[in-house]
């Protein structure tokens, strides 16, 4: 009787053709994984809250390293925008908070991709 071990490697794309499509535009800027992954949030011209970085990169939003050095990356390169500043979002949670509605300066969108 023998006992054997079948090994199955299969490549498995981790991204939709809609995501890789997304993510073809901005091919030239060879980006990292941790890159790709906060571009993807931009896909259909959302808006990107800190938080919804912190949970693409599965890290902890006390993890202000790592966020920033991807976040600082992308600005550089012209790809990521911040069109509401630190101070702009502490203004929309005090105006959220005037309307009875609670929300994380961290929840409030911040960012928007542009297409190179």
């Amino acid at each position: 009787m023998g006992f054997g071990l079948e090994l199955l490697c299969q490549t498995k794309t981790i991204f939709t053709s809609k995501e890789i499509e997304w993510l073809m535009q901005f091919e030239a800027h060879r980006l990292a994984k941790n890159q790709k992954q906060i571009i993807l949030l931009g896909l259909g011209d959302r808006e990107i809250s800190s938080n919804d970085i912190f949970r693409a990169l599965n890290i902890n939003n006390t993890e202000t390293e790592t966020f920033t050095k991807e976040v600082t990356i992308l600005r550089h390169l012209g790809i990521l925008d911040e069109f509401r500043t630190n101070v702009s979002a502490s203004s929309y949670v005090s105006r959220q908070k005037a309307k009875g509605k609670t929300i994380s300066k961290k929840d409030v969108p911040r960012f928007k991709v542009k297409i190179p």
